[in-house]
């Protein structure tokens, strides 16, 4: 489902590739006109994944990720045929972004359907990693045709893509989803739903700064190519393949998420146990924590060490709780320390305090100094 989703994402940004280069001077787009014909395939797609992504709870998601593939290639190859300008353009943009919709959300739904719910969010993390890659993917096949071969190969070639997708299709079994509950596009729950529609404002204020991104990326680097001739490293093709670069490094990071998605979400990675102290300056371990502790490494953590007692004390009760203090840490270490608990100490800062005296003893007060002053 991955490779199948780089040959779907292959056509996706074409249309901002090969912009500025090629479609604005040709067909003597204004900004605002060039901002229409980017925008279109997005249009297409935002008008129409709210009814495609829904309809994956009520027919098998293959069906819909076999016709979404079909139509974003049919679109991309229209394109590469027929478009003579804007407005043609735009419209069969639209069509491949009609497609896309058929194609991005419809796949991730696909790919859950058939997998066990152990294995759903390694699969998850995997499959949306891959979607920066294939967008920088996009970015550069569609520039190196198009500066080898013309605008117009660019979508040929790109509108292979989709039907990677297609051909992965073929190969799922079918499922039949659990009967769904309501009214097809039935939204008033979302909108009632306060946390739910703050993350969808969130990722709506996400996807305009992305997408202004992808679609002027190429051409603002174009315009600095221009304006400093004398540094051919800046061309569009090398930015390209920067993106595809930086995309392949932002790997190791969904691949983090992966590994961690091997643990059972109702096994925390970690668990917090806070040690508190009552009004005569004892600490203590309420019970529930003790049950916690017990069999667990500990790291130990305070925010300020000074001569470690307390460390040791806090220690001593996680031992007694059955827990194992394998390391210590603080924010600010005064460098104090008179007792040595047999672990790793780790402070954020460490800095030498001054001396400390007892009121009798302080100079400062026998000199009547305020220690602060507000």
């Amino acid at each position: 489902m991955c490779v199948g989703q780089l040959g779907s994402l292959l056509p996706h940004v074409v249309v901002p590739s090969i912009l500025a280069a090629f479609l604005i001077p040709e067909w003597h787009l204004t900004g605002a006109q060039a901002g229409l014909l980017a925008g279109s395939g997005a249009a297409g797609y935002m008008l129409t994944v709210p009814v495609l992504a829904t309809l994956t709870d009520r027919i098998d998601a293959r069906k819909i990720l076999i016709a979404g593939s079909t139509v974003s290639a049919l679109g991309t190859l229209l394109f590469g045929l027929f478009a003579t300008g804007l407005w043609s353009g735009a419209f069969f943009n639209a069509i491949a972004g009609i497609g896309f919709a058929g194609a991005y959300m419809p796949g991730l739904k696909a790919l859950t359907d058939r997998l066990a719910s152990g294995d759903s969010s390694r699969a998850v993390t995997l499959y949306t990693s891959s979607f920066s890659f294939g967008v920088g993917l996009s970015f550069l096949v569609s520039q190196l045709v198009a500066e080898a071969w013309g605008w117009r190969a660019a979508f040929l070639v790109t509108a292979l893509g989709p039907l990677v997708m297609l051909s992965v299709c073929l190969l799922l079994r079918p499922v039949t989803p659990k009967p769904a509950q309501g009214r097809l596009l039935d939204f008033a729950p979302v909108f009632r739903n306060t946390h739910a529609m703050g993350f969808v404002l969130g990722y709506g204020a996400h996807c305009f700064e992305l997408y202004g991104i992808r679609t002027w990326l190429v051409a603002f680097w174009t315009f600095v190519a221009m304006k400093h001739s004398d540094a051919p490293l800046l061309t569009p093709v090398v930015v390209s393949v920067l993106f595809s670069v930086l995309a392949m490094l932002l790997m190791p990071v969904f691949m983090a998420g992966l590994m961690d998605g091997r643990r059972p979400l109702t096994h925390p990675p970690y668990s917090f146990a806070p040690i508190s102290q009552e009004a005569g300056g004892e600490l203590v371990i309420r019970d529930f924590y003790k049950s916690v502790l017990a069999g667990k490494r500990v790291l130990l953590v305070d925010d300020v060490r000074n001569t470690g007692k307390t460390f040791e004390r806090a220690k001593a009760l996680i031992e007694a709780a059955g827990g194992h203090v394998i390391a210590t840490a603080e924010i600010y270490d005064r460098m104090e320390a008179i007792v040595d608990l047999g672990v790793p100490n780790i402070a954020l800062a460490e800095y030498k305090a001054p001396d400390n005296y007892l009121v009798a003893d302080c100079p400062m007060c026998k000199d009547k100094q305020p220690i602060t002053t507000f």
